[in-house]
């Protein structure tokens, strides 16, 4: 996981997106954060989770069953960031739904 977004440039100001927050999706937004990321948004339903992701660097917690992830931190206006998502990581779950258009 955190070999995978180090080769992703330039993390400084970037947004990433974190689907999921078990054990493998809190140590990918552990690993943006330290990477330098300007803003993670977490995706995750479960109440201990989202708060855990808070106290592990997440900027943002979005619970996919009040919200479309994909709208919410794929479609402008985007949470805070003017240029979108940098990143996205899926720690679990299908493909369909973690679909997030790359900007940059």
């Amino acid at each position: 996981m955190i070999g995978g977004l180090s080769l992703s440039s330039q993390w400084s100001g970037r947004t990433v997106a974190v689907f999921s927050q078990g054990p493998v999706g809190l140590m990918a937004t552990v690993g943006a954060r330290l990477l330098g990321a300007g803003q993670v948004i977490a995706v995750e339903v479960i109440p201990n989770r989202k708060e855990l992701s808070l106290h592990c660097g997440a900027d943002e917690v979005v619970d996919f069953e009040q919200q479309d992830p994909v709208i919410k931190v794929g479609s402008p206006p985007l949470l805070a960031s003017s240029f979108g998502i940098s990143a996205a990581v899926r720690s679990f779950g299908s493909l369909g739904w973690c679909v997030v258009t790359l900007a940059d």
